[in-house]
């Protein structure tokens, strides 16, 4: 129980971190020069909509993977399976979308 909660801190404090760098990035506040800086290159709307389209579908592997994780830990079989079964699906769709894109 007591590797699981600080599973659960760890990931929480890297969550935090990714935030606060996101919203640094969002200002134009570098870490390592801590100071405001022009973007020398725009980002434009297709990537930003890439960018928007592999964050949603990373995330959601993310979470398949750790309730899949819970499930195990709570040798829940069927669970596990059906949340497998999804990530699969997921998987297949993301290949199937890059051979498209080729």
């Amino acid at each position: 129980m007591a590797s699981r909660q600080r599973y659960i801190k760890d990931d929480q404090e890297r969550s935090n971190n990714n935030i606060r760098r996101r919203r640094r990035a969002r200002r134009g506040i570098y870490s390592h020069t801590n100071k405001k800086s022009a973007m020398p290159n725009p980002i434009s709307r297709d990537d930003l909509n890439a960018i928007t389209h592999i964050n949603y579908v990373t995330n959601d592997m993310h979470s398949l993977v750790d309730d899949i994780y819970e499930d195990l830990m709570e040798r829940d079989h069927e669970g596990a399976k059906e949340k497998a079964n999804n990530a699969i699906r997921l998987m297949n769709d993301l290949i199937k979308s890059l051979t498209d894109e080729v």
